[in-house]
């Protein structure tokens, strides 16, 4: 089976707009197989093969007479016209192919941005409504996200007399009432604590500064 055989086969069990991988003979030409290991579009592939397909014929047939002309001598008047046929000829044939090319190149170009274009259209019409649905959504979880920081940020308030500035809690907006509670009784019943020791040592510390020694008579007491 010939490529355009397999290209038509293909293309009728493959309707316009479906994307697919071209299946190319083993025995293909160069132009098929450049086509098929692209992964190109069937249309498109099809467009590309009908537009290039021509040249590479045309291109083969003019390499094969050139290879036959061989100029080794300047009194080879026929082969020299030869040349300058065959190089014209081949020379109209890559112009073709490059005007093909820039064609093509162009078409996917303009069709990438009409496909840019029509996504940002898209993009415009539903971003918004898709991030205030998203709001509606979460509303219940920004809710109580907010009341528990703000349930934080009363308990760090209350507790902050207690323990200065750095607060060794972290989830101060997550435990519950009676868990708090406890918690603020044991902050506060530590601080007492801390408060009575340090008055202890204190009173210690200046009982002790009332207190001299004498070399001769041993401990004085001064008041």
């Amino acid at each position: 089976m010939t490529f355009n055989a397999a290209l038509a086969a293909f293309l009728l069990e493959n309707p316009m707009g479906e994307t697919a991988t071209i299946e190319v003979p083993a025995k293909s030409t160069a132009l098929a197989t450049a086509i098929s290991s692209n992964q190109i579009e069937p249309v498109m592939a099809e467009q590309l093969f009908r537009a290039f397909n021509p040249l590479f014929n045309r291109a083969d047939t003019v390499l094969r007479l050139a290879d036959r002309v061989k100029v080794t001598d300047a009194t080879q008047v026929t082969e020299i016209k030869q040349s300058r046929e065959l190089r014209l000829r081949l020379r109209a044939i890559r112009t073709e192919a490059e005007k093909n090319r820039k064609q093509f190149k162009e078409n996917a170009l303009r069709v990438g941005r009409a496909i840019d274009g029509i996504y940002k259209l898209i993009e415009t019409a539903v971003s918004p409504v898709e991030e205030r649905l998203l709001a509606q959504e979460e509303f219940a979880e920004r809710a109580e996200a907010a009341r528990k920081a703000k349930l934080k940020a009363a308990r760090e308030a209350e507790l902050k007399p207690y323990l200065g500035d750095v607060l060794p809690f972290n989830h101060l907006g997550d435990v519950s009432a009676e868990e708090y509670e406890k918690l603020k009784a044991q902050v506060i019943a530590g601080h007492n604590a801390r408060i009575a020791a340090e008055k202890k040592a204190e009173e210690e510390r200046k009982a002790a500064e009332k207190v001299s020694w004498d070399d001769d008579d041993g401990v004085v007491l001064i008041k």
